[in-house]
């Protein structure tokens, strides 16, 4: 009998509980599927356009997966050295996830696996796309070529597997119509951005057709964290990278505060330095100078 009773007793909570979940279906749905709330970085336009100008316009489109021939795409002006040449390379990327993307992730352009053209610093929304140049060298002959999106898998993806694109190329350089003076090192401080507390961003560009080996971003009047990066081989020709840096304490001198960078190259090209100046009107960020005190006597 005690059984019986027990029996129905369950049987009545089983049935119960059953009613409570169908009533409120999210009951059942406490932990998310794997991938739910997570970014996903892709590339939705099915290639990549080489040549052409900054955007794409009058470039060649060329399809993932597949085989095309370069050789009558035109380089960069001046921007074939040492067996290749430079173009302007736009692709797309898009946040197809349910999330913003976070940290900040880096993409590269790959020539047989070597890197050939790195971008810093994205970014991405929910559902935000964007169209980025770059500008890589590209080595003449049978290659292959990869957009490797978040390389390094900084970010936590829904789906991981979507990052990489490539297509297999043959190139013979196009010369140019016009005689155009031998390449050389590039170097520069694109802008200088002011961020929180005593950091800034240093925006650099680097551009050399033999490679690339080291740059050092440092401010000219007083010292910083540090701002260094090494590149082992095969060395990339060119580096378009945003450095976060900041300075160790305020400036107790009211001057302009300038950054500089000094890029190191291959092919016995000496180094070259470049500098941009903090904005504003005294060229100094806000916080950034904090003047001494006068003692009292």
């Amino acid at each position: 009998m005690n059984k019986t009773i027990r029996f129905g007793v369950f049987t009545l909570l089983f049935v119960a509980s059953a009613a409570l979940m169908a009533q409120n279906p999210e009951l059942t749905n406490r932990n998310p599927r794997p991938g739910q709330g997570k970014p996903d970085i892709t590339s939705r336009k099915g290639g990549i356009i080489i040549g052409g100008a900054v955007g794409g316009a009058g470039g060649k489109f060329v399809p993932w997966g597949g085989f095309v021939d370069l050789s009558d795409v035109a380089p960069l002006p001046g921007a074939s050295a040492n067996g290749r040449c430079a173009f302007n390379a736009t692709y797309d990327e898009v946040n197809i996830g349910a999330a913003p993307t976070s940290p900040n992730y880096t993409n590269k352009l790959k020539v047989d696996g070597g890197d050939v053209a790195i971008n810093t610093a994205r970014h991405l929304n929910v559902g935000e796309s964007k169209s980025v140049t770059t500008q890589p060298y590209l080595l003449e002959g049978s290659h292959a070529l990869t957009l490797s999106l978040d390389d390094g898998n900084l970010v936590a993806e829904s789906n991981e597997a979507n990052n990489q694109f490539s297509f297999k190329y043959r190139l013979k350089c196009k010369a140019s119509t016009t005689p155009q003076p031998p390449s050389k090192a590039v170097a520069k401080v694109v802008s200088v951005e002011c961020a929180a507390g005593l950091k800034v961003r240093v925006h650099i560009m680097i551009d050399n057709p033999a490679g690339i080996t080291s740059y050092h971003v440092w401010c000219t009047t007083d010292s910083t964290t540090p701002g260094d990066k090494t590149f082992m081989a095969p060395f990339p020709t060119h580096v378009d990278e945003f450095v976060d840096i900041a300075h160790l304490a305020p400036d107790s001198v009211n001057r302009q505060h300038q950054w500089g960078v000094k890029a190191e190259f291959q092919g016995g090209q000496p180094p070259i330095l470049a500098f941009g100046l903090e904005p504003g009107p005294d060229h100094r960020c806000p916080g950034h100078y904090v003047p001494t005190k006068a003692t009292s006597k």
